[in-house]
This record gives structure tokens, sequence and C-alpha cells, in this order.
């Protein structure tokens, strides 16, 4: 290890000498001092055991000079590097302890039922949906384009619709098809991405349906995927838990307790981060199951949507607050697209569970006719949702 990496090893753990405690942290600055000494002096000390050898030959030593200086200088090395080996150890325990406070800070944005809403969500059937990455001049009703929002769009992308229209479906959908990944890797170029998501749900505990829960959420996603943001993204609480666990509190027993108002300042810390190397992509299904001011709520994700380098898909009901704040955004009216998926969700439940029931006589036709007068009546709503 020469100089250079000593010092490097004294500027680059002044995070990590601060969880230890005094007497630790002067047992290894101690250390790091005497390596440098030691680096310090190796030209004196060869000199030093030149004069050494001198006294050997000229008291007729069997060994050669060089090989006298070798060992002396292997001494020398060998010290220097016991040194650096004690020292790489305490700083990889300091390591691991930063890294499980950070962790253990993370978790305690976790809450139960978390992603609750989202999991239960019926998977789309299998014959739906597919049209959302398609090109939307081949349609007969046409929308803005979500792929190309995915691929080259910035700011909100608004998907609404009636109840049972099946927003939360197509939310769920988009988030597991791998082709959303893809699209967005046009958007990002070669920088990091984080996405989040969080779903709404008024009949959910109070965590689904408030902005509480909504943060959280969204930090703990985006947290659990990059943990060295802790310290910059919760200065208060990192400090806190660091001297906590230096007056020997258990990391698993740190605990936080997380305001409103302490969300929303982390959240706006964690945008703020966004720039051309990283980027955020947030999916927020369900804003009119918020329980709140639905018209702050909407002000505030359209003002996030401004920032570079963030974008936002939502999905609601269309009410008049989102209307007022996403009118002018790109985005779909669901109820209008999904006359043919309900069409082929109705065809298929119908043969499955009719399959051997229906008379001979009765053509396939008719079928067809009475599926395509249910789906019409319907109206682009489906009381499953789960096509």
């Amino acid at each position: 290890m020469n100089r250079a990496e000593v010092n490097g090893l004294r500027l680059g753990h002044e995070q990590i000498l601060s969880l230890m405690n005094e007497k630790t942290q002067r047992l290894l600055e101690a250390q790091l001092e005497n390596n440098g000494l030691l680096l310090k002096n190796l030209e004196k000390s060869k000199e030093l055991a030149t004069h050494k050898i001198s006294q050997s030959q000229a008291m007729n030593s069997e060994l050669p000079a060089a090989t006298l200086l070798d060992r002396c200088i292997e001494i020398i090395q060998s010290e220097s590097e016991n040194h650096s080996e004690i020292c790489r150890r305490l700083l990889q325990v300091a390591e691991n302890k930063v890294e499980a406070i950070q962790a253990r800070l993370v978790e305690t944005l976790r809450f139960q039922a978390m992603t609750e809403r989202r999991d239960n969500i019926d998977d789309a059937h299998y014959k739906t949906f597919q049209w959302i990455f398609q090109d939307t001049s081949e349609q007969e009703v046409s929308w803005a384009s979500f792929a190309k929002w995915l691929q080259n769009g910035a700011g909100v992308y608004w998907i609404n619709g009636k109840a049972g229209s099946g927003k939360s479906t197509l939310m769920r959908f988009i988030l597991s098809n791998p082709q959303t990944s893809q699209c967005l890797s046009h958007w990002i170029h070669e920088a990091e991405i984080k996405v989040g998501a969080f779903f709404f749900w008024r009949s959910g505990t109070r965590m689904q349906r408030t902005q509480i829960g909504l943060f959280r959420s969204l930090l703990h996603e985006a947290l659990a995927q990059k943990p060295e943001l802790v310290p910059e993204i919760f200065p208060d609480q990192w400090l806190d838990a660091r001297l906590a666990v230096e007056k020997g509190t258990s990391i698993n027993d740190l605990h936080c307790t997380w305001s409103l108002r302490k969300l929303q300042e982390a959240f706006s810390r964690l945008t703020n981060l966004a720039t051309t190397s990283l980027k955020f992509c947030f999916f927020i299904d369900g804003l009119d199951e918020y329980e709140g001011d639905q018209d702050s709520l909407a002000q505030f994700y359209k003002t996030l949507s401004t920032r570079p380098h963030i974008k936002l898909c939502v999905s609601s009901r269309p009410w008049l607050a989102f209307e007022d704040a996403f009118q002018q955004c790109p985005g779909l009216k669901l109820q209008d697209l999904t006359y043919n998926d309900i069409m082929r969700y109705a065809q298929d439940e119908f043969e499955d569970k009719c399959r051997g029931r229906i008379p001979s006589t009765v053509r396939v036709v008719d079928t067809s006719a009475l599926v395509g007068e249910i789906v019409t009546k319907a109206n682009g709503v489906s009381c499953g949702s789960n096509w």
C-alpha cells in the first residue's frame, strides 16, 4: 500500500469512522498514521539497512549485500502490510455497519399491505390490452401513443375511464409487461432509471388510501434499489440512527416515525436527484380512490412531472379535478378502446362455460351475436375487470 492509498483510506472513510466508538477510532487512526510514517521513512530505513550491510561485510558476513538489503526491505514492507490489513478489517466492519443501518432505515418505510392492492388485481386476459403498445395510427379509435410517450415523451400520461373499465388491470399489465422496460430504454439512453408504483385503494387500510402510504411505498422501492442514497434522502434520521448505534442500540431495534411532512421532504430530495444520469418513472393507479383533497393531489403530480428526467403514468376516473389538471396531457379514455377486449373475453368465457351445454341446433353465429349484444350494452365496463 503506497502513500496515496493510505491517504485515500483516511479521506474516503470519514463517514465510517464516525460510526466507531472513540476507542476504535483512535486505534484505527493510529494505525493509519503509523502506516504513513513507515512509508515516509522507507528511504531512511534503506539507508540504515545499507549501513548495517557495510558493518556485516566488515565482519566477513557470509550473506551477500543484496540479500541483506532485500531482507531488510521485506521486513519493513511486511510490517506496513500488517498494519494495512488491520486497517482494512476495521474499515470492513464499519462498512458492514453502514450498510446494515441503511438497510434498516429502508425497511422502516415498509408497511403491511404495501403491495396488496397491486398483487390482488387479476391478471389481464391473455388476448387483451396488447393494443396499448401498438401503433395508434392503425387503430379504429385514435389516442396518444403510450409506447411513444414511454420512449420519448415527458410529463404525465393520463389513463382515464369509468368505474369497472379495467384501469387497474391495465396498469398492472403495463408494469409487468417487458415492453414497458424496452420502451423506457429509449428514453433513458445510458442513464440509470428507478421505476416506482403505487395503487390507491379506498376500501383498503389507511396507508393504502393516503399520501403517507404513497410516499413510503415509492421511497422504499427507490431506496431498496439504491440504499447508498439513504444518508442524503434522510439526513436527520441517518444521524439519529448513527448516534443510537454508537450508544449501543441494536440496528434491528432502530425505528422511525414517518410523518407526512418528513416523507414529502424526503421525496423532494429524491426527485431533486433526477439528472441525465438518473431518471424516474412513476406509475400511480386510482387517484380517485385517494382519501384527501384530490385537486391538491392532481396539481402535485402535474408540478412534479414538469421536472426534467421525471415522468408519471396515472389513472383515475374522469373526475373534474383530474380533467382540469390533465386534460392537456397525452392519454386515453379506456372505455372507448376496450370493445374488442371485452368481446374476446366474453366470447372465451361463454364458450368455456357453455361447452357441451349448447344444443347442436344452435349455430355459432347465433352465440356470437348474443355475445356482441351483451358487450355493446356493457359500454366498456366489465363486472370482472380482469380482461
